[in-house]
């Protein structure tokens, strides 16, 4: 041992690195720590918040569950004392308890310990809901909290990849080090000494990595994220609200209950599907609970239609579900068919939620290109329009792993043209995800026709051979591998609440004049434009209660979206507005335009008004900025009104959303309101229990026109003869 070799290191240098080596390990060490302090952080908050909105409940428990409690409690001096609800106890001290005639400082005690059981009892079950309009404490210290850990996790992550290369290696360097000056080494056995020299050339290592500078920029991008102030955190959370509760719900803070997210399914199926591989390293976005849910399914089950309601971002999950593919499979090839108005926003949502190429492949440019997508791969994303052209030039040894196809009631008739197209293309997919808020929309065996396209197997006949059972457990058993359908109520419990107002209107003169010379010509979809049609509409009762509506908006802080499905009536609101900021999107405004009104909508001031065609802005576009909406006219079919309505009230809002419809009492507008009602009707009673029926044929046809506009004549014909007569008399 004593013939071993062993150099002097240079004590400076090896003192030198301890120092630093220790201090930055120690730090980083303390950061990983303060990971789990902060969840528990975020969990405390979300408790208090949470027996807050539980205390909300107390208004509905009687006093005289107090007697229930076992605790002796003399319900019936409380009682005799006014109070007759717990929330009226609720925010009352010991002290203040006590005081009350009849009640001593034990009774007290008793009372104030009940309702807070009560209280952590109801808590337990309460779903969380951020207000962006609460006073609260609990409501923003929860949001502060979450926001603090947003900012901060890149950095925990960052951190504890760092201590787990390197922390190791450091403690046993610093543990092999036993000498550190030159006496010591000179009285030191050769084992101690190599002790410490291998100790040192660790140090040497680790510092030649790099790692004292990379640890200290990750320090310091710690220290200055503890400068993030409440005011910052409301801002976000003002301006988008996703994220905070997909870090709850990835937390196990929220309360969704998996019975919802599975929705339909049979418990072998989910279990099954629960256990299926997600890979989110090429995703940028953190999924919700359910949205994980629904990526597996379609990875699973490989041909399945997505059916879940409008607003919980059945894009994030097809994005996840090709992420994970390419995690796997390097220059994957995935395809993505939309309707052309939404074809940037796709594009624009897969470069945002993933690391993921989209290439754009859209048929009114010209020929499209397709060759750089066929040698990179990635995410082609074309319209139904372009599918023709797109079958023609794809490459027969080009393998789509994933064909994503939204909207997919656009191609709902096997006849249609790109329909069949489409079904060309998918002969060349691994796998196809048909995505559609709208099952059911006008066409009785609609549902069949979509499954049809994916499966060709045995449950196609099932699906059709069971249809008329569609209430039963059977059926839901039958549909299950190849539908998964989730409403908004049962998975996004933290949504603020809508409220729907008609508001009902009495036609003015010159709204009746006008009306009734359309009526007179027979023309239906003028009188649909009731209240609209006159030039000068500053005596429309429509145009009226529009800007009464505008600045109750403005007044309030918020934005509005005004919605008609006709070109003359907008234009005739962005008239009446006069010098507010007003946003306009029509069928002509491009796809790329359209994205870029909304962008900057939602940066424009409170008070803002986006006037919209339903058809243009009312699919594709996610508009949270603005929490109220405004129907200028009842639209012929539900689906039109529903897809409007969830381009605001949607994952992200945090506002209770108001939707006005202005309406014309004694017009057409009340034979329309029941249309919608009996479609709306059939719509939730098959629709929205993922199940399949036939509905009723599209009562807006010919004969159903006619009908009205004959009642509408039979209203009004007399009083304009009446009134042809009396000129003539005169």
């Amino acid at each position: 041992m004593d013939n071993i070799n062993i150099y002097k290191p240079d004590f400076g240098l090896l003192n030198n690195n301890i120092r630093t080596m220790s201090t930055i390990d120690r730090r980083l060490c303390a950061i990983e720590q303060e990971d789990a302090v902060a969840r528990n952080s975020i969990n405390a908050a979300a408790v208090a918040l949470k027996v807050k909105l539980a205390k909300g409940g107390l208004a509905s428990i009687p006093v005289s569950e107090l007697a229930n409690a076992k605790a002796g409690i003399r319900v019936a001096v409380l009682e005799k004392a006014g109070f007759t609800n717990l929330s009226q106890l609720e925010g009352r001290s010991e002290a203040a308890l006590s005081m009350i005639n009849g009640i001593g400082q034990a009774q007290a005690s008793a009372i104030r310990q009940t309702i807070d059981m009560f209280a952590r009892t109801m808590a337990e079950t309460t779903s969380i809901r951020i207000d962006a309009d609460s006073k609260d404490a609990e409501n923003w210290n929860l949001v502060f909290e979450l926001f603090k850990y947003m900012k901060k996790a890149p950095v925990y992550k960052d951190v504890a990849v760092m201590n787990a290369r390197y922390h190791g290696h450091i403690e046993k360097a610093l543990n092999d080090i036993k000498i550190r000056n030159s006496l010591r080494w000179l009285f030191s056995t050769n084992k101690t000494k190599a002790s410490t020299v291998e100790g040192f050339e660790t140090l040497l290592a680790v510092n030649n990595d790099n790692y004292p500078n990379r640890a200290t920029v990750l320090i310091n991008q710690y220290e200055t994220l503890r400068l993030i102030s409440l005011a910052d955190a409301k801002r976000e959370f003002l301006n988008n609200s996703a994220p905070f509760y997909a870090l709850l719900d990835s937390l196990n803070v929220s309360s969704v209950k998996l019975s919802s997210v599975y929705k339909d399914l049979p418990s072998y199926l989910a279990q099954e599907i629960e256990e299926q591989e997600l890979d989110t390293t090429l995703l940028n976005v953190s999924l919700r609970q359910y949205q994980t849910f629904g990526a597996k399914y379609a990875l699973h089950q490989e041909n399945a239609l997505l059916g879940d309601e409008m607003g919980l971002g059945k894009t994030i999950m097809a994005i996840a579900a090709m992420a994970s593919i390419a995690a796997k499979v390097p220059d994957a090839h995935f395809l993505v068919v939309c309707p052309a108005s939404v074809l940037i926003n796709w594009c624009r949502e897969v470069e945002k939620h993933s690391k993921l190429k989209a290439h754009l492949l859209h048929a009114s440019r010209g020929k499209i290109d397709i060759l750089d997508w066929e040698k990179d791969g990635g995410v082609a994303v074309t319209n139904y329009e372009s599918l023709d052209e797109l079958a023609e030039n794809i490459s027969k040894d080009t393998v789509i792993e994933m064909m994503v196809v939204d909207e997919a009631h656009y191609i709902k008739n096997p006849e249609a043209k790109r329909t069949q197209y489409l079904v060309e293309v998918k002969a060349k997919a691994k796998r196809t995800l048909l995505m559609t808020g709208t099952p059911l929309e006008n066409k009785v065996d609609e549902m069949c026709n979509l499954i049809g396209i994916l499966r060709q197997d045995e449950i196609i006949k099932d699906v059709k051979k069971y249809a008329f059972m569609n209430q039963s457990d059977e059926f839901k058993t039958v549909i299950a591998p190849v539908y998964l359908r989730r409403v908004r109520e049962d998975v996004l419990q933290e949504l603020p609440e809508m409220e729907d107002k008609p508001q009902w209107c009495e036609m003015t003169a010159e709204d009746k004049a006008a009306y009734v010379n359309e009526v007179i010509e027979g023309s239906f979809m003028s009188m649909r434009r009731v209240s609209w049609l006159q030039d000068d509409i500053k005596h429309s009762a429509k145009a009226m209660r529009l800007l009464e509506l505008c600045d109750m908006v403005r007044d309030d802080g918020r934005k509005v979206i005004v919605f008609s499905y006709f070109l003359d009536t907008l234009n005739k609101v962005c008239s009446l507005l006069g010098d507010r900021d007003v946003f306009k999107i029509t069928g002509a405004t491009s796809i790329a335009e359209r994205q870029n009104i909304v962008d900057n909508f939602s940066q424009s001031k409170a008070g803002s008004v986006l006037v919209s065609q339903v058809l243009a802005g009312g699919t594709g576009l996610n508009i949270q900025a603005a929490s109220v909406v405004i129907f200028c006219e009842p639209q012929i079919k539900p689906s039109l009104e529903t897809q409007a309505i969830s381009r605001v009230y949607r994952m992200g809002q945090v506002r209770n959303v108001l939707v006005y419809h202005l309406l014309c009492s004694d017009s057409i507008d009340e034979d329309m309101v029941r249309l919608l009602e009996t479609k709306q009707n059939i719509f939730d009673e098959f629709a929205n229990e993922s199940e399949v029926a036939d509905m009723a044929k599209n009562m807006a046809d010919k004969e159903w026109i006619n009908s009205v506009i004959e009642r509408e004549r039979q209203k009004y014909l007399p009083a304009v003869v009446v009134n042809v007569d009396q000129e003539v008399e005169t």
